[in-house]
């Protein structure tokens, strides 16, 4: 792991971020704009991007997350660098080349939630309400939703499939598989994406033997 990050840090230090622009094709240079992170799905990201500039004149500002950039990277990839999320120190410089002011953001992907938070939060746009792992975390979204006063599901965090297991068997999930039904599911992840019904101990320990064994996101640990 450590000859892959020095050699990311490395194509990092030769592509620093830079603001990737869409203006309208006719009229003056936009007064303000979009930050879009992830923006790929033809109606979704790509569909906004475009109606932001023909429908309201504004510019928008294409950048990729962390997790995409460095999964576009390990394809042996090197010129999407550039148009990677900025952080830290690189957030002012990047901010200056940009010739309109940045109205608001929008992130496309479950992955790329974090980066456009922390862009977000370093531009002080008014839309910003600061950066919460409970957008992102489901188990933590449930409790956030609980204390407002909200109906949530029984959950718990578990830490092996034995403890899934029991803690299906107290909700009634039955050996012969009569009871009651139980998810099993990763605290992150998008389109449901290893998400099991469970109808007996046996069940829930394969799906939770396989989630434990999954790298988040299915991201390679090299």
């Amino acid at each position: 792991a450590g000859e892959h990050d020095d050699r990311l840090r490395d194509a990092y230090a030769r592509h620093p971020p830079v603001p990737r622009l869409s203006v309208p094709e006719d009229g003056p240079t936009p007064a303000a704009g979009l930050v879009l992170v992830d923006a790929f799905c033809p109606y979704h990201g790509r569909y906004l991007a475009a109606a932001a500039q023909e429908m309201y004149g504004a510019g928008v500002v294409h950048v990729t997350s962390e997790y995409i950039t460095r999964y576009l990277w390990m394809q042996g990839e090197e010129e999407h660098l550039e148009g990677r999320a900025p952080v830290g120190d690189e957030v002012a410089g990047w901010a200056a080349a940009l010739p309109f002011a940045v109205a608001g953001g929008l992130c496309e992907s479950d992955s790329g939630l974090a980066a456009a938070e922390d862009l977000a939060e370093a531009l002080g746009l008014a839309t910003s309400d600061g950066v919460r792992e409970d957008r992102r975390d489901k188990y933590r979204m449930n409790v956030a939703m609980e204390a407002a006063g909200l109906a949530t599901v029984q959950q718990r965090l578990c830490g092996s499939a034995q403890e899934a297991a029991d803690f299906c068997a107290a909700l009634g999930v039955a050996v012969d598989g009569g009871g009651e039904t139980c998810v099993v599911k990763p605290y992150r992840g998008v389109a449901s994406g290893d998400v099991f019904l469970a109808r007996s101990p046996e069940e829930v320990v394969r799906a939770a033997d396989h989630i434990l064994g999954t790298e988040l996101f299915g991201m390679p640990t090299w």
